[in-house]
């Protein structure tokens, strides 16, 4: 062969190499840097996924209200990663998800009647936290994520992040929560955790706020002073922050009373209700009612125990003196009880229980004043016995307020079944009669059998039976309320309510505004108000505080003509004059407005005419579309092509004024031709994070994020060299 052939030949084996080992190299930097990158990403998917999970496990634990029923929900423990054709994953990472045990107990100190209970002692509750615990191979620093009383946080190495606030403590209310069971699951696949209330829900209202401390066991102190602080409870409280605790002391700096909540609910397995909340009314009536002992054993022949209820009025917290009451046992054979009929001077009731031959069984000590309950646990005997053969059912009393000749009302009815008995056919009904004797209302419905427990129906409420009312002014109304079983005997009690006839000659109403608005409606009915007449909108309680309406101007824009509308800054006042009398609904736009209020507060917008009628109206601020206060995108330089360098990755920083109230944030990156190459959806607002590209750019990328919340949506755009960093003065809305 000649050589000038031989060369040629040469020069292509050479070229096969080279191409091979290119390919070998671009092969090997693929599986170095975007494999990692992209499962990087995929774990820090499945970590806000997982997030969002553990705050419905969270509201869940919170929302429980009574009830045998479980609560299923689901938990993702772990993820797999993106099949890949030419390069390799790691097996699919997995975490796990356990209950763990409180190294001390919930404290309150200060609860009045609550811890002066024999036998049923709340003021030192044992609980447990839920903690997530990933196992990433690459998104190293991933957060473990743990439900501490309502509050879902992340732990870092170098700081805790907030997931979902606290619900615990508030100005006026502490919810308590304990959790009770053994749950530890480790894998990669969605598992099941059930959720169950185990005891209460009982409450309690504290006039004395500076009495009311309540101690909680935490794994992270110093995150949880924090928090309290950041949503102002240091404005009412004082706190004490522990190695493994934090005290609220309520102070006086305020003057409403607290209302005390107590619960204790079961996740996953062994937990069980304690007894600690038995013998306490649930505070839900106008009667505080509690027992002085429960659960007591008594021998079944010729032994005698006494027993106290103490009424106290639930709006003063005053002994309710000379107060009707009513006391009855529940039980599998023979009790003789002895009760008086009102209380003392000093709201208390005596009751007097006898055995005598009475069958061992488990009885049940009611007392009832109104709707407000309690019951105390009493052990005949060895507490066996013969069952009974049929249910026996009780209505728990009602009482219907007195209403108007304009307004619909539900009425909540309790069923007790005493005997431990399966019910079979359950049925309540509620009939109304009006004072001529027509009935006005009648409705019946089937509901859930019940087996030596209580439920309670709701008639006269949107979603379940038809509205009860609005009736004609009349007294005195009747109300009879119903239980009945295929296997028992019926049950019925009555109650009597009064309707009058209503008034609102002004039907004033002003219209809500969100963190955003710039405008506000003013309506009112003008039939009463003619010439010469003036109406006054007295705007000063919004002023400065919720509302700044300096500036703003006012115009009327549907209903009769007026003489004159303005608006007195000095004054905070709108007046206006209607000319002639044509009446009907007059609607005042004011514009202008600056809102400076946060949402969810609130004031009072007051009406008055000439001719003395006078009304009122509440403003509340609803959360307006969230913005992105800050923002910031990063192209960042992976690696060079020759001398100019490429992009594989864009990283993002922001930070929304109202993060909470977003539901999901999505940012997508587009080539310089317009098309997709990377996106990121995060369920909820957090940063910073990187946006793996499908491939490598050298030139400029365009960068999208968007929020969606229930009150609209924002998108923001904005353009980014290789290598180059812009900020949100950089960009736009979207197109």
């Amino acid at each position: 062969m000649p050589a000038e052939g031989r060369e040629r030949a040469v020069t292509v084996v050479i070229g096969a190499v080279l191409m091979f080992g290119l390919l070998v190299s671009a092969l090997a930097l693929y599986q170095a840097n975007v494999v990692p990158t992209e499962n990087e990403q995929t774990e820090w998917d499945h970590q806000n996924d997982v997030e969002a999970e553990l705050v419905d496990v969270r509201n869940a634990i919170q929302n429980t209200n009574g009830g045998s029923d479980a609560r299923t929900l689901s938990v993702t423990l772990g993820t797999s990663y993106e099949p890949r054709t030419f390069a390799i994953n790691p097996p699919p990472a997995a975490g796990r998800l356990s209950a763990v045990e409180a190294d001390s107990p919930i404290t309150i100190d200060g609860a009045g009647a609550l811890d002066e209970i024999d036998g049923a002692n709340p003021t030192s509750l044992q609980t447990s936290f839920l903690r997530y615990e990933p196992g990433y191979y690459e998104y190293e620093s991933a957060p473990v994520t743990t439900i501490e009383h309502s509050l879902v946080y992340n732990e870092f190495d170098d700081g805790n992040v907030t997931i979902a606030d606290q619900r615990l403590f508030s100005r006026n209310a502490v919810s308590l929560t304990a959790l009770d069971g053994e749950w530890s699951k480790h894998g990669r696949a969605a598992e099941s955790i059930d959720v169950t209330q185990l005891d209460g829900r009982v409450q309690r209202t504290i006039r004395d706020r500076s009495d009311l401390n309540v101690t909680i066991p935490t794994q992270n102190p110093t995150h949880w002073a924090k928090t309290l602080r950041d949503n102002g409870v240091d404005d009412y409280a004082d706190l004490t922050v522990g190695s493994s605790t934090v005290s609220v002391d309520y102070n006086d700096n305020e003057t409403d009373p607290i209302t005390l909540s107590i619960s204790r609910v079961g996740v996953g397995s062994n937990g069980e209700s304690t007894g600690q909340l038995d013998g306490i009314s649930d505070g839900s009536g106008q009667y505080d009612l509690v027992w002085n002992k429960t659960d007591v054993q008594m021998d079944t022949s010729g032994d005698t125990e006494h027993f106290e209820v103490t009424v106290t009025d639930g709006r003063t917290g005053g002994p309710a003196q000379n107060t009707p009451i009513d006391i009855y046992a529940s039980h599998t054979g023979d009790l003789s009880v002895s009760a008086d009929n009102r209380t003392d001077g000093s709201g208390v009731a005596t009751v007097t229980v006898e055995t005598d031959d009475t069958e061992s069984g488990q009885a049940s000590l009611h007392a009832a004043v109104g709707i407000s309950s309690a019951r105390s646990s009493i052990t005949v005997g060895d507490g066996g016995g013969a069952p009974p053969s049929e249910p026996t059912l009780e209505v728990h009393p009602v009482t219907i307020s007195d209403t108007d000749s304009e307004t619909q009302f539900p009425v909540d009815v309790t069923v007790e079944e005493t005997n431990g008995v399966a019910t079979e056919g359950l049925s309540v009904g509620v009939t109304v009669e009006a004072p001529n004797g027509t009935v006005v209302y009648d409705e019946s419905m089937s509901v859930a059998e019940i087996t030596g427990e209580t439920t309670t129906v709701t008639f006269g409420e949107d979603g379940g039976t038809s509205q009860l009312g609005p009736f004609e002014a009349g007294s005195p109304y009747t109300a009879t309320v119903t239980t009945d079983a295929d296997n028992a005997n019926p049950a019925t009690v009555t109650d009597t309510f009064a309707v009058q006839a209503a008034s609102s000659p002004a039907e004033f109403d002003v219209s809500d505004v969100s963190t955003d608005s710039t405008t506000q409606t003013i309506t009112f009915n003008s039939d009463a108000v003619g010439n010469k007449d003036e109406v006054t909108i007295d705007l000063s309680a919004a002023q400065g505080g919720v509302i700044d309406y300096t500036g703003a101007t006012v115009s009327v824009t549907s209903g009769q003509n007026v003489e004159y509308v303005t608006y007195d800054p000095s004054t905070d006042e709108i007046r206006l004059s209607p000319q002639g009398n044509s009446g009907g609904p007059l609607t005042i736009e004011v514009t202008g407005i600056d809102v400076v209020g946060d949402a969810g507060q609130s004031a009072s917008i007051g009406y008055s005419d000439t001719l003395g009628t006078s009304d009122t109206d509440t403003v509340t601020i609803e959360q307006g579309v969230p913005s992105f206060e800050s923002l910031e995108a990063t192209a960042n330089v992976d690696g060079q092509l020759w001398i100019w360098p490429y992009t594989n990755s864009v990283t993002v920083d922001y930070t929304i004024d109202a993060p909470d109230s977003v539901s999901r944030v999505t940012t997508t990156i587009y080539d310089s031709s317009g098309s997709p190459i990377g996106s990121r959806r995060q369920t909820s607002p957090a940063s910073p994070f990187t946006v793996s590209l499908d491939s490598s750019q050298l030139e400029s990328v365009d960068v999208e994020i968007a929020l969606e919340s229930s009150a609209g949506s924002r998108c923001l755009q904005g353009t980014v060299d290789v290598g180059g960093t812009i900020t949100r003065s950089d960009f736009s809305e979207c197109s």
